[in-house]
């Protein structure tokens, strides 16, 4: 016999995460604007001439992101589990246990937004370059991370390069994490593996942004 599959509990368990994961990079458009129009308008030349620390202003650029991100996946990720009967982790463990790794989570998300889109700010010279990477980064990444169209109907070869994309690791530890109406096979490793992942390419982009602040404040970087 065939056992009848609940469409709810598939959808679910699909699409709140992968919508979850996709927006969460929306932000990749906010930071590297406004950096962007602060190079166009010359207000980070002004800045750069103040004796603020290089580390400070990079924070400045990136902690609106942190805050934003963790806000909206935060928000996504609770009302999943008050409205739609998602449970955190693994059940059978205390709530505070549980709600750690939902922290967990969303700072390794929002360092990773946070220092892409920092550096994307710095990197584009304008508007339109920045709406063209910025969607590649969005868009396609999101395609072939899974966020799109579920990695469960995807061939085999694109399950394998999902992995190139954060929205891929993203997603990754994000269905390790929810559960549906209590059905737990929540696995540490996976989860802390797609965290480690994301919060290495937060700080990566980030340490390149940082050496980007340190060239524009010498004379050996080109304003354009």
């Amino acid at each position: 016999t065939i056992k009848k599959i609940d469409k709810s509990v598939v959808r679910f368990q699909i699409f709140v995460p992968s919508m979850t994961v996709l927006f969460s990079f929306v932000f990749l458009f906010v930071s590297g604007w406004n950096i962007v129009a602060e190079k166009k308008q010359s207000t980070m030349q002004r800045i750069f001439f103040t004796p603020v620390g290089n580390g400070v202003i990079l924070l400045g650029k990136m902690f609106p992101i942190i805050i934003l991100t963790v806000l909206q996946v935060g928000l996504m990720i609770l009302m999943g589990v008050f409205f739609l009967g998602f449970e955190l982790a693994d059940v059978g463990t205390p709530f505070v246990h549980r709600f750690s790794f939902l922290l967990i989570f969303l700072f390794c998300i929002s360092i990773c937004v946070a220092g892409i889109s920092t550096l994307l700010g710095f990197l584009v010279s304008n508007e339109t370059q920045l709406i063209f990477v910025s969607g590649v980064v969005f868009l396609f990444f999101g395609v072939l991370g899974g966020c799109v169209f579920p990695l469960e109907i995807m061939p085999d070869y694109a399950k394998s390069l999902s992995i190139l994309t954060p929205q891929g690791w993203a997603l990754q530890a994000i269905r390790e994490l929810l559960s549906y109406k209590g059905n737990s096979s929540f696995q540490e490793s996976i989860f802390f593996q797609g965290c480690l992942v994301l919060l290495g390419i937060g700080v990566i982009t980030s340490l390149i942004s940082h050496w980007i602040i340190v060239k524009m404040r010498s004379s050996d970087w080109i304003w354009n």
